[in-house]
């Protein structure tokens, strides 16, 4: 599964958009394509629990635009975790 299919299955569309949009970034996708498939059920798996109340878009795109490296450390932390 692509984060587009993933993302059409979430309820909430400001969380939809944003999963969408980190995941399409160029450095999204780069950090998608080093997960293991295991890593990529759990973060499936945290990502649909998610729902407007505990975070939103905003609150994404502000992390994202205040820690542009945001991806390269998670990717960072997975590859030391392996």
């Amino acid at each position: 599964m692509d984060i587009n299919e993933f993302a059409k299955g979430l309820n909430d569309p400001r969380i939809k958009e944003a999963v969408m949009r980190l995941g399409n970034s160029p450095k999204g996708r780069e950090f998608l394509n080093g997960l293991t498939q295991a890593d990529k059920n759990e973060l499936i798996r945290k990502i649909g629990k998610l729902n407007s109340n505990g975070i939103t878009s905003e609150m994404l795109l502000r992390q994202l635009n205040n820690n542009p490296n945001i991806l390269n450390q998670l990717n960072s932390m997975l590859n030391k975790k392996r």
